[in-house]
């Protein structure tokens, strides 16, 4: 009765602070001896369809950690969970083009963007994500786009799984000034995948590139000639490689990634207290494997 009262709580607290969801469901695995103790063996969070209060979306999003110490007259006199170590374990996150689209526009990574390139920051365009599986063995990838304010070049970006997914591959192809690509207009990602990308930020300094210094003259040396600025490229890896993005508690460090979708997408299922469900159908989708760190558990008033 007690680990059904301690996963109980624990749910109910999640819930309450999403803007909506399609599924929480908490595990623990402990005796009754361990929870007298105030200790949890383990715990599981699963996540389906979750919104948070400022758009941070996710198709699936599931949290397990080991030894999990708990203040037991918090969790009972006061219904709140309070955490008396510093759990750690894994966390997988499946993100389709909408969610990712809303994830490169979320505070938490345009905060982190402020220094992507060489200390300078890098804005990523929410519309235009398009997510396209591999096929016969290869890797899949994420089409997106971007503008470098610092040399005022456009990005048509290629993310894509390196070292095996345990790590990330960014290639970052310039595809002009933000002044001279019309309203609406932009790289497509293919003819088939998505159309013409929406731009987000559409105007620069005509003196941006020179005023950039190397950093701008590596992006206009490769302008307009279809290949990649290896700096940028280099860069953005390391950004997306070294992310780590804190859920105002719950640290989430970059493990792995990997794009699948139509059949895969369909037949990958996973299992919860409701039985199995369907990930995402037939649409394709991004996952990330990732390490937590669970420093406390979120508070009501959550800020991501």
């Amino acid at each position: 009765m007690a680990v059904i009262a301690v996963e109980t709580i624990a749910a109910a607290a999640l819930r309450a602070r999403l803007r909506s969801h399609g599924k929480v469901a908490v595990s623990v695995t402990a005796s009754a001896w361990d929870l007298l103790a105030g200790r949890v063996g383990g715990a599981k969070v699963e996540g389906r369809l979750w919104e948070s209060p400022l758009g941070l979306t996710a198709r699936v999003l599931d949290v397990q950690v080991g030894l999990v110490e708990l203040d037991l007259p918090a969790v009972f006199a006061q219904q709140r969970i309070v955490l008396r170590n510093t759990p750690v374990g894994s966390a997988r996150v499946v993100f389709n083009a909408d969610d990712f689209g809303a994830f490169l526009q979320h505070p938490l990574v345009t905060t982190a963007a402020r220094r992507a390139v060489q200390g300078r920051p890098f804005l990523f365009d929410r519309e235009g994500v398009v997510i396209a599986p591999g096929s016969r063995g290869s890797d899949g990838c994420v089409l997106f786009s971007g503008l470098l304010p610092a040399s005022g070049q456009r990005y048509q970006l290629t993310m894509r799984p390196a070292r095996g997914g345990r790590a990330v591959a960014v290639a970052a192809t310039p595809v002009g000034a933000a002044r001279d690509i019309p309203s609406g207009g932009g790289a497509a990602p293919t003819a088939t995948q998505g159309g013409q990308q929406q731009q987000a930020v559409r105007s620069t300094s005509s003196a941006a590139g020179a005023a950039a210094g190397p950093l701008g003259a590596v992006s206009l040396a490769t302008a307009g000639s279809g290949d990649e600025d290896p700096l940028v490229s280099g860069e953005l890896s390391r950004f997306f490689s070294g992310l780590l993005v804190d859920l105002q508690g719950a640290e989430l460090a970059f493990s792995s990634m990997r794009v699948y979708g139509g059949s895969a997408a369909g037949s990958r299922r996973v299992s919860g207290s409701s039985g199995e469900a369907s990930v995402a159908g037939s649409e394709a989708v991004l996952e990330l494997d990732l390490r937590a760190t669970v420093r406390s558990f979120p508070p009501l008033n959550l800020q991501f």
